[in-house]
């Protein structure tokens, strides 16, 4: 079947990278199952190199962005409409996929003006997270959550990565029949275990016994308050540990620069911002431990691809018992669960790792196994392909 993907994605190798490499390994994982996918990044950052423009835009930025951004955002709407209408034109394709985004309403229309079957993509809450994580303009929040279930509902069937993610859009009125969870995965033919990587310890001079490592954009759901606290906090307790943090995006990176700049601990920080996807893995085995710091969020909706992919090279993760992440992880024997919120108990728990290494292989080894049984981008093209059918009939 050919399929066109239709995703709003912004800054796809920042803050979005875990979104982007989704799409693009689910994708290629369903064409084993007989399909074409062609992907359409439709909002990839635009440049322009005219200083007399980027002068112009900085300044209505600033004076006009509070009230005119979510409207003109609206209206980009009749831009994609006339250049989906000529991609799918060139697509012919006999399924649409797209990814819900705020202020998006061009893909439910076009699928009813081709009569093409459509799926919805649900990967997070667009408009809780507006609410909540971005105030920096008057939004017309009834329209814009009218236009977000409208998205769904007007879909054949959707998926999202979380039963959390489902249960807050089913209290919103979508049918629980209506939407699927398919959570996130990992590429098991590329995280995998492997030797410990001391080429690269090597290079990054990283001279200690231990390494601890962080992967993943600097946003606010991805605990960089509470990462800087571990690193304070292990650092002084343990002599023989060091930290590699990798990652680029996210409005508290350099935040988390300035702490390790002017720490007392900074030989033993590195913070890594150029490691393209292809070479996290080869990273990863540089690591011996690996943290995922979330904060105790009251809504977790997440599906984190980082963890995934920790636990595909064998690494034993220390994450908070939030969400979906109490299904990936069983308490000491593929991962360390600890309690939500309670920075003490995280400290506890990855030092017990680094205590005790006969423990951290264990768990790497069946935290490694777990993900090729069940949790490979293979599996998740399966559940999608059944939707697929399901809705092409």
């Amino acid at each position: 079947m050919k399929i066109s993907y239709f995703s709003y994605l912004y800054d796809l190798y920042g803050a979005s990278i875990g979104s982007t490499i989704k799409a693009r390994e689910l994708f290629h994982a369903l064409e084993s199952f007989g399909h074409s996918v062609q992907i359409h990044w439709r909002k990839e950052r635009e440049s322009d190199n005219t200083e007399g423009i980027q002068q112009i835009r900085s300044y209505l930025k600033r004076h006009l962005d509070l009230f005119m951004h979510e409207p003109s955002q609206i209206l980009k709407n009749l831009n994609y409409l006339r250049q989906e209408i000529t991609i799918l034109q060139k697509d012919r394709p006999d399924l649409l996929i797209a990814r819900l985004e705020s202020n998006v309403f061009s893909p439910p229309v076009l699928a009813r003006h081709f009569r093409l079957p459509y799926i919805a993509e649900v990967d997070s809450p667009v408009m809780y997270e507006l609410r909540v994580f971005n105030k920096s303009y008057i939004l017309p929040y009834s329209l814009l959550e009218r236009m977000e279930l409208e998205f769904i509902l007007r879909a054949d069937k959707a998926f999202c990565v979380s039963e959390s993610l489902k249960s807050h859009f089913v209290k919103r009125g979508i049918p629980d029949g209506h939407m699927h969870v398919i959570p996130n995965a990992a590429d098991t033919s590329r995280f995998f275990p492997g030797d410990l990587n001391q080429q690269l310890r090597e290079k990054y001079q990283l001279n200690t016994d231990l390494v601890i490592g962080f992967v993943g954009s600097f946003h606010y759901w991805h605990g960089v308050r509470q990462l800087q606290a571990v690193i304070q906090m292990l650092l002084d307790r343990y002599k023989q540990v060091a930290f590699l943090l990798i990652g680029k995006g996210g409005p508290l990176r350099s935040q988390l620069e300035s702490f390790v700049r002017t720490g007392s601990f900074a030989d033993r920080v590195r913070m890594l911002d150029s490691v393209g996807h292809d070479e996290i893995p080869a990273h990863i085995r540089a690591m011996d431990i690996v943290l995922a710091p979330y904060p105790d969020l009251p809504f977790f909706y997440y599906s984190p691809v980082k963890i995934f992919e920790y636990m595909a090279c064998g690494k034993p993760v220390v994450a908070p018992g939030l969400g979906q992440i109490c299904d990936m992880i069983q308490h000491r024997k593929t991962g360390l669960l600890c309690r939500p919120g309670e920075l003490d108990d995280f400290i506890e728990n990855a030092s017990i790792l680094i205590e005790q290494p006969a423990l951290r292989k264990k768990i790497g080894n069946a935290a490694a196994a777990c993900i090729r049984a069940n949790h490979t981008w293979a599996h998740r093209a399966k559940q999608l392909d059944s939707l697929i059918k399901y809705v092409s009939k």
